[in-house]
Order: C-alpha cells, then sequence, then structure tokens
C-alpha cells in the first residue's frame, strides 16, 4: 500500500491552520482533476462502485464544494439527493480538502466534484485554481 498525504494540496484546513493528515489507502487509487469549474471520475470497468477518497478545491472567490453523482456536471439551478450527494462552504484563497480516508463514499455510477458560487441547494458554476480528487 502506498501512503498519500491527503487534503487540500496536502494539507487538511481545521480550524483555520493547515494540518497534514496521513491515510493508508489501497493500490490502485488515482487522482483527477484541473483547474476549471468541474472534475468528473469514472470507476474502472471492474463493475465494482466508484470509492470516492478525497476532495480538494482552491479558488479565488468564495463558493461551495459539491460532490455530484453524475458523469458530467448538472445543470444550473436547484439541485438535491440524490444527485447531489456532498456540499461544503469554501473561503477565497484557501485550499480546501475533506477526506473519507479508509471508508469512501460509494457511487453506483460516476463522480463530479464541482464548484458553485451560490449554495449547496443551487448549483451556479463557478471557476476554480484547483479542483479534483482521489478515487478508485
Amino acid at each position: 500500500m502506498a501512503r498519500w498525504m491527503i487534503g487540500a494540496l496536502a494539507g487538511l484546513l481545521l480550524a483555520g491552520t493547515a494540518r497534514a493528515q496521513q491515510v493508508e489507502l489501497p493500490t490502485g487509487v488515482r487522482s483527477f482533476g484541473g483547474a476549471g469549474i468541474a472534475a468528473a471520475v469514472s470507476p474502472q470497468p471492474s463493475g465494482q462502485p466508484l470509492k470516492l477518497f478525497s476532495v480538494t478545491v482552491s479558488a479565488a472567490s468564495a463558493g461551495y464544494l459539491m460532490v455530484f453523482e453524475a458523469v458530467s456536471p448538472p445543470a444550473s439551478g436547484a439541485v438535491a439527493f440524490p444527485l447531489l450527494r456532498w456540499c461544503a462552504p469554501i473561503a477565497a484563497n484557501v485550499p480546501y480538502g475533506f477526506s473519507w480516508g479508509q471508508f469512501p463514499d460509494l457511487f453506483n455510477t460516476s463522480a463530479v466534484v464541482a464548484f458553485s458560487s451560490t449554495g449547496c441547494g443551487t448549483y451556479t458554476p463557478a471557476t476554480a485554481l484547483w479542483i479534483g480528487g482521489q478515487a478508485q
């Protein structure tokens, strides 16, 4: 097993202080992401559910990090469970990361990590400097 640093750009922000969290992840975990409004990851062709281990975002403006069970970001507007699986507010210019560690979130289809300028109940695409995560 490989040791990985999980969290926002190798640090997890807790109470405004960057702290590293080291977690053992299984072999085969891959990173995904880049600059833009969203990053998508699909399961391996094995037929097993997608396992999402962590998400990260860094943006110049405040907004919301959202995780959807979908193959692409939804249209702008209201979103709810089961499409919206997770949401957290993000401060401007502060890298943020969240890890499910040894107990990843499971997705039947694909996962999309997106950045929104409005709120957890409404998706309005906004550009992030980095958005992505780790999945298997």
